[in-house]
């Protein structure tokens, strides 16, 4: 996983990572980077360098794990991180290398999925499903297949589709009356080959997917930090 650092100053740099809770937690001057799920286990730590004269302080080892990531109950972090608004809502507190994707830990081949998301930054965040992950555990597109139904960066109820790592629009149209700083409802429904999109229960989309995916997987997708998800 890569990630931008701000925090990252001309000087010297507290690094943290902490294992615990099947997941792999950093912090770059007490400021969490990212998360990645993982099975810890004990393996020997270290130190690496991409350059001559960097210096390092002594490498300290504790049995702490305040600060480690607890995780989402009943889903599972692909990358990125989430955490608890409350028992009903969850937001992006972290990026991945693009963004943040979290999976449910139940599948759903045909049905309707729904939620409600928040986000103050003009960006792509919505639902992903029929995610087929050949067996990847941590992914963005590469690799996998899903659809996803969002509201998109220019304010539109968009469908698109993503194959092996080939991105597809199938679908978009403009949200009226889109502001940036409202939350907006959405719900996709999928039955056989037919997909419809709605945005605040109205009917924004609808498409038949003559070559529909097969995966039975599903989440949510964010590209911003503070994006708020109402939990299926």
């Amino acid at each position: 996983v890569y990630e931008d650092v701000p925090h990252y100053v001309n000087g010297w740099n507290n690094f943290k990572v902490i294992l615990a809770n099947d997941y792999i937690t950093c912090y770059i001057n007490d400021t969490l980077v990212f998360t990645q799920s993982h099975v810890a286990s004990a393996k020997p730590f270290g130190i690496r360098a991409a350059m001559k004269g960097v210096k390092y302080k002594t490498p300290t080892f504790s049995t702490s794990t305040e600060g480690a990531y607890v995780g989402i109950s009943g889903y599972r972090m692909v990358t990125g991180s989430y955490e608890y608004v409350n028992d009903t809502t969850i937001k992006t507190t972290a990026l991945g290398e693009i963004g943040a994707i979290i999976l449910k830990n139940t599948e759903l081949a045909e049905g309707t999925l729904q939620t409600t998301i928040k986000t103050n930054v003009a960006s792509d965040n919505g639902i992903i499903f029929k995610v087929e992950t050949n067996n990847l555990t941590t992914f963005w597109e590469a690799g996998v297949s899903y659809y996803f139904f969002f509201v998109n960066g220019s304010g539109q109820a968009h469908l698109g589709r993503v194959e092996l790592g080939n991105w597809a629009n199938m679908s978009s149209i403009d949200i009226p009356g889109y502001d940036v700083n409202n939350s907006y409802d959405l719900k996709v429904t999928f039955t056989g080959n037919n997909i419809k999109c709605y945005v605040n229960n109205q009917l924004m989309i609808s498409v038949n997917d003559h070559n529909p995916l097969a995966g039975n997987q599903y989440g949510f997708r964010s590209a911003t930090v503070g994006t708020t998800f109402k939990l299926f």
